[in-house]
């Protein structure tokens, strides 16, 4: 465990997690979960803890003086009872969010561009699609792609992505797909009639010989025996 240091901050600063896993303890001692997607606001004059799990880490961040508090709170976009927001990574608002930084070291005054940044990202978090349901119901149906090209469009990049998936699935990508292909095919031939070739081919085989090596491997027994099987 990685810990920041726990002292008062003098500046409101909007932080958000890209890669890594960890806790954010409020000026209360209340714990928050951080996972990639959350953003997590610094009051100023708070005393708060960001406790880093071991492992990679990243996260944007964009630190603006204290006063900036005394304008946004108008706009209801802050709260300082619920400090931990879900913020769904998207490639689009992860380059705004990085043009307000750059904007920011230039000495630009980016307020109402953050208003519109954090209204935009707090609603989305209770109206978007779970980007990782949504990457196993791709991976889970037909027409059972590559893995990559079936991913694509998810903000991570593939690497961070199959690191992550593992962690919350159990399993890799790859053998999440393979594990529901083959679940697919085994249910088609007890209640179909379809021969073992044909099930490859709706399943994406180029090879039934394939489809029958990786059945075999995950049922203990061959598809033909699964078919026997559910004949009585």
């Amino acid at each position: 465990m990685r810990k920041s240091p726990s002292q008062p901050q003098s500046r409101f600063i909007a932080a958000w997690v890209v890669e890594g896993r960890g806790e954010f303890l409020d000026e209360k001692g209340k714990t928050w979960p951080l996972k990639p997607g959350c953003l997590f606001l610094h009051y100023p004059q708070q005393v708060h803890r960001v406790i880093r799990r071991a492992g990679p880490w990243l996260e944007y961040s964009i630190s603006m003086d204290e006063e900036v508090l005394t304008r946004l709170d108008p706009t209801l976009l802050v709260k300082p009872e619920k400090p931990v927001s879900d913020v769904p990574l998207r490639a689009s608002r992860i380059k705004s969010f990085e043009r307000l930084h750059l904007q920011l070291q230039k000495g630009l005054d980016v307020f109402w561009k953050l208003c519109e940044w954090l209204r935009e990202a707090l609603e989305s978090g209770q109206s978007e699609k779970n980007p990782w349901e949504e990457a196993r119901r791709k991976l889970s149906l037909p027409p059972f792609e590559n893995v990559e090209k079936a991913l694509e469009g998810h903000p991570f990049s593939f690497g961070h992505f199959s690191r992550e998936f593992k962690e919350r699935v159990g399993l890799s990508p790859g053998a999440y797909q393979r594990q529901a292909r083959l679940s697919l095919g085994r249910e088609m031939l007890r209640v179909g009639d379809q021969k073992v070739r044909e099930v490859a081919e709706a399943l994406g085989y180029a090879d039934p010989y394939i489809f029958s090596k990786e059945f075999r491997k995950m049922f203990g027994h061959p598809p033909k025996a699964e078919r026997l099987m559910s004949l009585g």
